[in-house]
């Protein structure tokens, strides 16, 4: 991870992309029936959302331009 983001990559953690502020417990995760049976792997559900989310944010990237001036404006297409 960091020598991703040593290239400049953004790395997101993934429970950031289901919009938890930090990585919940196994606890909360099962009571929250985002954790597969085997107790590893998110369900789709939670994959899904994931992967909206991520669209979300790329798609927000691509609509938001930094400026000359460091300020974001919105690309006018």
């Amino acid at each position: 991870m960091e020598e991703l983001e040593e290239s400049g990559v953004q790395v997101l953690e993934w429970f950031d992309l289901l919009g938890w502020d930090s990585e919940p417990s196994l606890d909360e995760l099962v009571c929250k029936d985002v954790v597969c049976s085997d107790g590893v792997h998110l369900t789709a559900k939670a994959n899904r959302f994931a992967a909206v989310s991520l669209c979300c944010r790329i798609a927000e990237v691509e609509l938001f331009v930094r400026s000359s001036g460091g300020m974001k404006k919105r690309r006018v297409v």
